[in-house]
């Protein structure tokens, strides 16, 4: 495809600062390169009658009612969606010499119908309006489940004199859908780059540690609220009953609120809890569903963005190239736009065909299908009917049941768009959260630059958790080591979170068991993996890289091993010695240099009708050595 490149100089925040650029580029997949550089409002304060297509009412409110950066412009903006009657809409058309029309997709074909009635003339408004799909990786992103809206969408975008397909997170070349690939590429790449730097956190209970976070943070620094983005309702709930301080007056939550089920979930935790709009105040906690993750200005200097993925709720697992980076630029104004804390699970129940492999058998499955489809098309309408009815009644979740449709020349196909989503939902589901390497390697890939990666790993009933309920609990020495590495590894990131924030958990794993710290710190985790956790080889290494003179490492071994105050022979000591020698390559000294660091008292007793030597040991002499 072809692609032509604007520059932003450095200096340039918005779009409308770059010399020249007055209207957005027509005819094209515009690519504006960052999120909040005002796209929109290029279209929205510009000269030319303007239709504005995006996936959520909830962009229409925020971009129509008050914020910090614009006054109500209802009076101005006519925002459309299902629930705007026909009337409104004409009213406004007869009303308003420039016509600014915000609407979701859905609502797109039907505002159409409309303004051809009120200009009779069909063909008017593709030639005196301007199209502008916003958020078009949307169209990609939400085609599984708003399927309808987007195929009806698409073939009356294309007929626009003018349209300009606009997003921040452009999905991959290879998935771009055909009706859209005739389009050139238009990309803004500016000389000032965004820096990103995202802290991962891996666990299997994302809420519990997400409690434990906000909890940490309000105690160091009060000031600052928690911007939450986690694509599911069910979810928000989840937090709202396991998290102790969720006072209705202190949580703002923002969900669709076309779905009458949201609310009545809510209202199951407290009856105070009501859905409010993105644009609405900040509060100390702020929950969102994907209805705010693309295109809202959120406003607050003390926002902190936490992404919540749970690896057994796929609808909750974002893509990173074109989700994570629109909530990274939801809160406009923070002092910590720049940073994000992303915590999540993955699935690993889950045992895919190899991402490859599916790609081949689908487009395998999809040609056959093809043909057969073809073929119906031979039949007579009554037979082609009955044979879809058969095909869906039967089997009703099978690929040529899914993919089945029918074309604006009342001919059936299959749906290639369709097609390209379920690959595309595969990688994502199955390979890209398949393991925290493969998810870092995903960010790793963003074109943003994300200057620090950090794994945290938590299991979910920790190590230490079983200690602190029962100190004789029976752990393996792998998990007690992994664990503690998890708790230790992390470097501070700003608000000292991943330092201190598990503090706790480490005094607990030290105190049990001291071997996990001295190990940890004596001969760091990469050498312990390589001994295989073995608690004998650990010990063995520690006594070869003690700085110590061979005879005391024998005697402090020696000591672990005796029951001070009892009676032993010297041939059974001198065996002891012998065998602490073996296991640690250290040189063997005589039962007789016990003396010097052993209060003992030697004796002889008669054990099996012979004089045998034997030394009771009390205590251990305090003895300076070099």
């Amino acid at each position: 495809m072809d692609k032509n490149i604007i520059i932003a100089p450095k200096g340039c925040k918005y779009l409308s600062d770059i010399e020249g650029f007055n209207e957005l580029p027509v005819n094209c997949l515009f690519n504006k390169g960052r999120t909040g550089c005002g796209g929109t409002e290029v279209v929205l304060r510009g000269e030319k009658n303007a239709i504005i297509a995006v996936p959520y009412i909830s962009l229409i409110i925020n971009k129509i009612e008050s914020n910090t950066e614009h006054e109500d412009r209802s009076d101005v903006i006519l925002g459309v969606h299902g629930e705007v009657t026909s009337e409104v809409i004409t009213s406004y058309l007869k009303n308003h010499e420039i016509k600014k029309i915000m609407v979701t997709y859905d609502s797109v074909p039907r505002l159409v119908k409309i303004i051809q009635g009120v200009d009779e003339n069909e063909g008017k408004v593709f030639e005196d309006y301007f199209l502008l799909v916003d958020e078009w990786h949307c169209l990609f992103k939400y085609y599984d489940f708003r399927t309808e809206a987007i195929r009806n969408l698409l073939p009356v975008a294309r007929k626009f004199k003018e349209v300009t397909f606009m997003t921040a997170t452009p999905v991959h070349p290879n998935f771009i859908f055909d009706e859209l690939k005739t389009y050139p590429i238009v990309e803004v790449e500016w000389e000032e780059k965004t820096e990103i730097n995202v802290q991962l956190y891996q666990t299997f209970k994302p809420i519990a540690i997400l409690c434990r976070f906000i909890e940490y943070v309000k105690g160091k620094a009060p000031q600052q609220n928690f911007h939450i983005f986690m694509n599911s309702v069910e979810m928000i709930t989840s937090f709202l009953l396991e998290y102790k301080d969720c006072n209705p007056d202190l949580v703002k939550i923002v969900c669709s609120m076309n779905n009458s089920e949201n609310q009545l979930k809510l209202s199951r935790v407290n009856p105070n809890y009501i859905i409010a709009k993105a644009g609405d105040p900040a509060r100390k906690i702020n929950l969102y569903t994907s209805t705010a993750f693309e295109g809202c200005d959120i406003h607050d200097e003390n926002g902190l963005n936490i992404v919540i993925c749970n690896g057994h709720k796929e609808h909750t697992l974002l893509d990173i190239k074109t989700t994570v980076p629109q909530i990274c630029g939801r809160v406009r104004n923070s002092i910590h736009q720049r940073e994000f804390y992303y915590i999540f699970s993955i699935n690993q129940q889950s045992n895919p065909t190899p991402y490859l492999k599916y790609v081949e058998i689908l487009k395998k499955d999809f040609k056959e299908n093809n043909d057969y489809v073809m073929d119906m098309n031979n039949m007579t309408p009554e037979h082609r009917e009955r044979t879809i009815t058969l095909i869906k009644k039967s089997n009703p979740k099978s690929a040529l049941a899914k993919y089945l449709i029918t074309g604006e020349d009342h001919n059936l196909r299959l749906d290639k768009n369709m097609l390209l989503v379920d690959i595309y939902n595969h990688y994502i589901f199955n390979f890209a959260y398949k393991s925290k390497e493969n998810l870092k390697q995903e960010f790793e890939a963003c074109k943003y630059n994300i200057s620090r990666c950090v794994m945290f790993v938590i299991n979910e009933k920790s190590s230490s958790d079983k200690l602190s309920e029962n100190s004789d609990a029976k752990i393996c020495w792998k998990e007690l080591f992994e664990e503690y590495h998890a708790l230790k590894e992390p470097k501070d990131d700003g608000l000292g979170f991943m330092k201190l924030l598990f503090q706790d958990q480490c005094q607990i794993i030290e105190d049990y068991k001291p071997l996990v710290k001295e190990a940890y710190n004596k001969l760091g985790i990469e050498k312990i993996r390589e001994l295989d956790y073995q608690r004998r080889a650990i010990e063995k290494e520690l006594v070869k890289r003690e700085n110590l003179p061979n005879i005391v490492k024998i005697m402090d071994q020696l000591e672990c091993k005796i029951s001070l105050g009892k009676l032993y022979t010297v041939q059974a000591l001198n065996d002891m010695i012998q065998k602490i020698c073996d296991e640690y390559d250290l040189q063997k000294v005589p039962a007789t240099k016990i003396d010097d660091y052993f209060e003992c008292e030697n004796t002889t007793s008669t054990i099996n009708e012979k004089n045998t030597r034997c030394k009771t040991i009390y205590s251990r002499k305090l003895i300076a050595y070099q």
